[in-house]
């Protein structure tokens, strides 16, 4: 019988051969700081990021997951009672869109907000898949563009008035990478696979004393 894998740090997700012959526990965990203006959405992008690790190792079934919450000091008793249950709403509505459930985890005070989890499956050797199988010639096939995490920062400059600067930071972007920066994600129910948007939305910067022309 060929060893079962182990993949520590450094991968997606964890492989631990279980003491019960032919099992191994896939594991990941992953947080997120704010990205979003809207609660509920932040709570579904924290869930679906920890779910992602799972998926790129092959795995579309998760067996359980976790919630990590931190509150932030910095918030009023009015702000916290409002925002953070809506926050983790968001979080076990992805959860159960995707099949699996939220069963319990850890609530901190900290300077920062920060909402992540971890997502657990216990699974048998062809369940999952080893991110070190590729060979000469193997297509390698990206379910979306690179850099959105910067784009999603250069879209959350735009309500800060130094727009122009943000702009022209976008702008940057599409003079070296030849492609417009684009808001893209997307949380969706789906077949649990990332989806390419056919009109994703453009960011924008109203034109400033140029004739209707930004550049």
């Amino acid at each position: 019988m060929a060893p079962v894998p182990r993949v520590g740090i450094g991968m997606d997700s964890s492989i631990t051969p279980l003491r019960h012959g032919g099992l191994s526990l896939v594991q990941t965990t992953d947080y997120f700081y704010p990205l979003v203006d809207d609660p509920y959405m932040q709570g579904k992008i924290a869930c679906a990021n920890v779910l992602s690790d799972l998926y790129a190792m092959g795995v579309t079934d998760c067996d359980n997951m976790l919630m990590l919450v931190a509150c932030s000091n910095k918030m009023t008793e009015k702000e916290r009672d409002i925002i953070m249950p809506i926050i983790m709403r968001g979080f076990k509505d992805c959860a159960e869109e995707a099949g699996t459930g939220v069963t319990g985890g850890q609530t901190v005070i900290n300077p920062w907000l920060i909402i992540g989890g971890v997502g657990t499956s216990v699974c048998q050797p062809n369940e999952y898949i080893m991110p070190d199988n590729a060979v000469v010639g193997d297509v390698l096939v990206l379910t979306k563009p690179l850099g959105t995490q910067v784009a999603v920062n250069a879209y959350q400059w735009l309500d800060q008035p130094e727009r122009e600067q943000a702009a022209a930071f976008c702008k940057d972007i599409e003079k070296q990478e030849g492609y417009q920066s684009w808001i893209i994600g997307i949380v969706e129910k789906g077949n649990r696979s990332a989806r390419i948007i056919d009109k994703p939305r453009v960011i924008e910067v109203p034109a400033k004393d140029r004739d209707g022309e930004l550049w």
